[in-house]
């Protein structure tokens, strides 16, 4: 990766470490769709965390189609996703069970979580005991059986 692109993608991951990215939310249906989607959106952050951090923005992306659309809420602080995505678990049994959070990537981290995604898969033909954890933000494949130690935690 050259010099500038680099730092390219340093700024992009930065821009992006404030957003969160919800999928599985449905479509809103009536009058005020993003009014909708605000309130919902407000809702799971409050299940989520009780002292319900502020927000910047809430919309859908993609083309609408017969699949509800992702929703990118961009938050004024990079701490607010990280705990979201933390402590996603607090949705199970609720209302939002089936929604999905996930991390804003920038394509250079999608196109490198598909290949270790590969890589696993080609691993895991002789050794089942593989799984995908992200070390210092960086997906890594690791042994299911290896105990934890300070590092990797």
């Amino acid at each position: 990766m050259e010099f500038e692109d680099c730092v390219q993608e340093s700024i992009a991951r930065h821009q992006k470490s404030f957003n969160l990215i919800l999928y599985n939310l449905p479509e809103p249906e009536g009058d005020d769709k993003e009014a909708e989607d605000v309130s919902t959106v407000s809702t799971i952050i409050d299940t989520i965390k009780p002292r319900n951090p502020s927000f910047a923005s809430v919309f859908r992306i993609g083309k609408f189609s017969n699949k509800p659309r992702p929703v990118k809420v961009k938050f004024f602080d990079n701490d607010s996703p990280l705990f979201m995505l933390r402590n996603k678990r607090r949705l199970l049994g609720t209302q939002f069970s089936r929604v999905v959070l996930k991390d804003d990537l920038t394509k250079y981290q999608i196109n490198y979580l598909h290949k270790v995604r590969e890589e696993l898969e080609k691993r895991k033909i002789l050794d089942k005991d593989l799984t995908i954890k992200y070390i210092n933000k960086v997906p890594t494949i690791v042994n299911t059986n290896q105990q934890p130690t300070a590092k990797n935690e």
